[in-house]
């Protein structure tokens, strides 16, 4: 994905505020691969964290989904979660 934008972008207070929509969805993804070592031994883990806001569910399923299969190593964690942005605690 090139950067942010109204449906997709690090910032659900960002997304919330440009779409008018109050429920959105967390994308996490947790994972590691095995790289290439100088030496060429392959033993060189490159563990990730990915994390993004989506307008919809679908969205965020297929960007979780691509993240999880290029970092599939433990510990291989994959969800999309629905939030509320925009709660303001009584005070």
């Amino acid at each position: 994905m090139p950067g942010p934008t109204v449906t997709f972008g690090p910032n659900c207070h960002a997304i919330s505020r440009a779409t008018g929509q109050s429920s959105l969805f967390v994308g996490t993804v947790l994972g590691g691969r095995t790289t290439g070592h100088r030496w060429g031994d392959g033993t060189m883990m490159d563990y990730r964290t990915f994390q993004g806001c989506f307008v919809t569910e679908a969205a965020c399923t297929a960007w979780a989904a691509r993240h999880a299969s290029r970092y599939p190593g433990a510990p291989a964690y994959s969800r999309c979660t629905p939030v509320y942005v925009g709660l303001r605690p009584r005070g």
